[in-house]
């Protein structure tokens, strides 16, 4: 479909939304937006996630070249928040590894885009209960956060 940039040319100008506006929204320089738009640098995570948003699709639509669902990836980013609001990167990093490896399950056949978003979503629920669930346990008493 197209590299990263080329996705997020094409989306910026069929909103028309200039570069200068882009740059506004997203807390960066026009000449930040020319550079990603012809593919001479990449943005950070947070400032890619602020594009995304901006431009309606997810980080993951405009990082895979192959990707055509603007949408693809959406269940995973909303888990990827609900984990980093509450445990941190570490968390996410955790839970994408296990994501990558329970993708060998599935070696040799074609899953579709809704079937793979029901399987992560499974596992993320079940990771975050359970890493709730420790947090409550292992926390010691002096650094939980006392309800008012």
């Amino acid at each position: 479909m197209g590299s990263f940039g080329q996705k997020m040319q094409i989306l910026r100008i069929s909103k028309k939304i200039s570069q200068t506006e882009l740059a506004e929204r997203v807390g960066v320089s026009r000449r930040s937006i020319f550079d990603y738009e012809n593919d001479n640098a990449t943005p950070r995570k947070k400032i890619m996630q602020k594009i995304a948003d901006e431009l309606g699709v997810t980080v993951t639509y405009l990082t895979d070249p192959d990707e055509e669902d603007p949408q693809a990836g959406k269940v995973r980013e909303m888990h990827e928040d609900q984990l980093r609001k509450e445990f941190g990167e570490r968390a996410v990093r955790e839970m994408n590894e296990m994501a990558q490896k329970q993708a060998t399950f599935f070696a040799g056949g074609d899953i579709s885009q809704e079937d793979k978003d029901a399987v992560f979503e499974i596992m993320a629920t079940a990771y975050y209960a359970a890493k709730k669930r420790a947090s409550e346990k292992f926390t010691p008493h002096s650094r939980k956060k006392k309800d008012e």
